[in-house]
Parts: C-alpha cells; structure tokens; sequence
C-alpha cells in the first residue's frame, strides 16, 4: 500500500487530510450531480492529489540514486527520456494553444442578451449569464449564438479580438 499511496506522517496528516477533505467537496460542489460522479470525482482528487505527486517523488528518488552509482546504458536513457519529457511539458505549459474560447463565450453572451432584450427582463437575463458554462451551452439559443460567434472569429478575426477582449 506504502508502494502506491501516500500516507503522511502524523503530523503531516492533519494538513493534508483537510486539503483532501476540502478539495473533494468543492470539486464535488461543482462538478458531481448523482451519486456515480461523487465517486468519480473521490478518486480524480485521490489520483490527482496523492497517486501521481508521490509516483512523480519516488520517480525523482530513482533518478538521483541512479546519479550515485554507476551509470548503465538503461539508466541512461530513462534519464534522457524523462528529461524529454520534462522539456515537453514545460513547454506545453509555456506556451499555450491560441484559444480564444472565452471571447467566444463573451460574444455568445452578448447575443443572448441582445436576442432576449424586449422579451425578458434584465434580471431573468443576468441570471442565465451567470450559470456555469456547461449548463448554458444545453441552451439551444445560446448554442446558436456560439455558432455565430465561432464564424465571426474565423471570418473577421482581427475585428472580433478587438470587440471582445476588452
């Protein structure tokens, strides 16, 4: 169990069992409606939170051991490897996919507004804008709106990025 899990230490446990705790019930908060998605989102937090930092430790502690003996062949290349993958990642971090999918969600948002200004006041207005994304995209109004912003970025796009990102 030691192998896979991380268990702390007395003391570390009463910090990181409250993170745990606190963590699972946002996440679930937001994301869990019924009963199989609590437990689904119990065991991203667990994998997220525990598996794969301590995998990505115990994979560090591999790697300096390895420093300190003599180098075979094999142990070369799982460093080069891990340190590719390394420079991978950071860079995948660094540099971001051009995605302007929250302009296109602020346009969406204004057409909506626009679409329901003389049928519904502002107020039923400003309460659907402020649903989670999720729940508006099940709009078909709101859908048709996204398709139109979406042709609007790609047809006009330098016009588009100075509309919404303000």
């Amino acid at each position: 169990m030691n192998k896979i899990f991380w268990i702390p230490k007395h003391k570390l446990s009463y910090v990181y069992y409250v993170l745990l705790v606190i963590a699972i019930s946002r996440i679930t908060i937001a994301a869990a409606d019924n009963v199989l998605q609590f437990f689904i989102v119990v065991f991203f937090v667990l994998l997220v939170f525990n598996i794969i930092p301590y995998q990505i430790i115990k994979f560090f502690k591999y790697i300096v051991k390895t420093q300190n003996k003599k180098k075979s062949s094999r142990q070369k290349i799982v460093r080069i490897v891990f340190l590719f993958f390394l420079i991978v990642i950071v860079g995948l971090i660094l540099y971001p996919k051009d995605d302007h999918q929250s302009l296109i969600y602020r346009c969406a948002d204004t057409k909506y507004e626009e679409h329901f200004k003389d049928t519904e006041t502002q107020n039923e207005i400003d309460t659907f804008l402020s649903f989670r994304q999720n729940t508006k995209n099940q709009d078909q109004t709101y859908g048709i709106g996204i398709k139109l912003c979406e042709e609007i970025y790609k047809m006009h796009k330098e016009k588009f990025l100075k509309e919404y990102s303000k």
